[in-house]
């Protein structure tokens, strides 16, 4: 496991990710009110860290 993103909108967290059929959209939701989904897509590496690693 690696960090991956941050929630800058507010203080909820992040929730029930998966990831499309094709494994190139990741979608996940962030607890509310408001909630969200945002869709993000790859390229995603296998078990690598992105290459700005926070």
């Amino acid at each position: 496991m690696f960090p991956f993103g941050f929630n800058a909108l507010n203080e909820e967290e992040f929730a029930g990710a998966t990831f499309s059929p094709d494994g190139r959209t990741l979608f996940v939701n962030v607890q509310g009110p408001p909630g969200m989904t945002f869709a993000i897509w790859g390229p995603w590496r296998s078990g690598e860290p992105p290459d700005s690693a926070f």
